[in-house]
């Protein structure tokens, strides 16, 4: 939705960069002509994606000679490097929006040191806790009344 409002601003940029003298530079007239070819270039997208490329290179140069009052070549100029600014841009937003991937095991274990990498789990933390703080199991404490030994 945010295309349908900066794509004409981009080729209002380039034909006011390599036509300024020849072109119509109204943004209302270049916002329905984009609008209209990319809606059509949609519905052929719909059923055959590399055919609506194929439109949008043969149909937005048609486009911007006949409405907006460009010599051919200037058009296919502005069209070339208007679909540079579309391949680019698609990029750039797919990267930003991208889902962080998880690390996986093997990068975890990389970057961790030789003693981290033994307390991967964490009960085997607690375990380790538990030995250095209470009493190891093969020496147990002796039996205190305190502790609810029986008393016989």
């Amino acid at each position: 939705m945010l295309a349908l409002f900066i794509n004409p601003l981009i080729v209002m940029f380039l034909l006011w960069l390599f036509a300024r003298h020849d072109a119509e530079l109204s943004y209302i007239k270049i916002l329905l002509i984009m609008s209209v070819l990319t809606i059509v270039v949609l519905l052929i997208g719909v059923q055959h994606p590399l055919v609506a490329l194929i439109c949008y290179i043969v149909l937005l140069p048609i486009a911007i000679t006949r409405f907006l009052y460009v010599s051919l070549p200037k058009a296919i100029i502005v069209t070339v490097l208007f679909l540079v600014w579309q391949v680019l841009f698609n990029v750039a937003f797919s990267y930003i929006t991208r889902f962080p991937t998880p690390p996986t095991t093997e990068s975890k274990l990389k970057h961790r040191s030789g003693d981290e990498a033994a307390l991967s789990s964490p009960r085997s933390a607690n375990r380790c806790h538990m030995c250095t703080q209470l009493r190891s199991p093969n020496r147990a404490a002796p039996a205190d009344s305190s502790f609810g030994a029986l008393s016989s």
